[in-house]
């Protein structure tokens, strides 16, 4: 769960080649820009669309940004097999 100033969401759409994107907040659903600089966590060339990350929102005069964006990693089941229920 994020800290009470983070958000989390989801990465809607990547500018590989200029090196940022833009990410849509679960709660609210406004979309706040990042740039590869802003990632503290993984690399900007393993992100995807769709990916998950958590963010300090800010306002800036060019509209919403992310800051100290970082990806969430999704639970893993560990053992089993698929007929596991």
């Amino acid at each position: 769960m994020p800290a009470p100033d983070r958000l989390r969401g989801t990465i809607i759409r990547r500018i590989v080649d200029r090196g940022f994107g833009f990410i849509r907040a679960a709660a609210t659903k406004e979309e706040f820009f990042f740039h590869k600089d802003d990632l503290e966590n993984c690399e900007f060339a393993h992100l995807s669309d769709g990916d998950t990350l958590s963010f300090k929102p800010k306002a800036t005069p060019k509209g919403p940004r992310a800051e100290e964006v970082r990806r969430v990693c999704s639970a893993v089941r560990v053992g089993g097999t698929s007929g596991d229920r």
